[in-house]
């Protein structure tokens, strides 16, 4: 709120200088008339500014999705959180390999998102989420989903292995493998 009222009155209508206000901001501009200023400040600025405290998005649930896994097929996660505020939210994934997603989004609060990925190699793997809306506050870390990413065999390694464990155990080699 910021008000100004500025205002001559003649002393001889009965007007009486500084009524209204707050402060004696009195100028005598002859002996019939006199100037007053009326000021009125809000200490803590203008109404019309409305400041807004972002709180972060939910911490999502653990993401959903296979929890066994074969090294070098791609599979598909999914994860979903809500905003207090409404606020659009993005996601991203981490892996447990070291690698992370990008920040996927935005999406509308409690709206589930999907990403993808496979795994190079055999392990375990912890799966997390976090979200961020579109003012830039972040989540927690989700708690973790354990994948198990067994290492893939095709027939011919099946053959390689049990081929070596023979020759290892035995001496004996199953059947020669001329493509080695």
């Amino acid at each position: 709120m910021g008000c100004c009222i500025r205002g001559e009155y003649p002393w001889n209508r009965g007007c009486k200088p500084g009524f209204n206000s707050k402060e004696d901001n009195l100028y005598i501009i002859n002996r019939s008339c006199i100037r007053w200023t009326y000021y009125e400040l809000n200490l803590f600025g203008d109404p019309s500014v409305e400041f807004r405290i972002n709180n972060a998005p939910d911490k999502p649930a653990a993401p959903s999705g296979p929890y066994q896994a074969k090294a070098g097929e791609e599979y598909t996660y999914t994860a979903v959180t809500t905003d207090i505020e409404g606020d659009k939210i993005y996601y991203m994934f981490d892996w447990g390999d070291g690698s992370m997603s990008d920040w996927l989004g935005p999406y509308d609060s409690g709206q589930e998102v999907s990403a993808s990925h496979s795994w190079e190699k055999r392990g375990y793997y912890n799966i997390k989420v976090k979200a961020k809306d579109v003012n830039g506050a972040e989540s927690d870390w989700s708690e973790p989903l354990r994948v198990r990413a067994p290492k893939a065999y095709d027939a011919l390694s099946l053959l390689e292995r049990i081929n070596e464990w023979l020759i290892s155990l035995f001496g004996i080699e199953l059947m020669p493998l001329p493509f080695k």
